[in-house]
């Protein structure tokens, strides 16, 4: 099996954030197990504000048995289809999880 990362993950590992330590440290543990981890350009370049040398950032991916995945145009079309069809199932407001306070897009374009 194949698994992705995404930032948050490795940076609530690196950083480490109390909060998700435990729960990012035993996702990315498990994926591991099963199988390959990969992460895209993207999370490589998020990646790199934590790191003082490329070679850091490398060494850190190889020990963690971490693979940068190039990303594909067909992969980046079902990409855009998914967030499409996310779009329509959330529906107009936002909500902040902290508070509560709901807002829609066009308010917040406007502030």
């Amino acid at each position: 099996m194949t698994s992705a990362v995404d930032t948050n993950i490795l940076l609530d590992i690196l950083l480490p954030d109390p909060k998700f330590l435990e729960a990012s440290t035993k996702l990315l543990s498990n994926a591991i197990s099963k199988g390959k981890v990969i992460m895209s350009e993207v999370v490589y370049a998020e990646l790199s504000a934590q790191f003082s040398s490329r070679e850091e950032l490398d060494a850190f991916l190889e020990e963690a048995n971490i693979v940068v995945q190039p990303t594909n145009q067909a992969a980046l079309w079902e990409a855009g289809r998914a967030w499409m069809m996310y779009i329509k199932v959330r529906g107009e407001e936002l909500e902040c999880p902290k508070c509560g306070y709901k807002s829609d897009f066009l308010s917040l374009a406007a502030e």
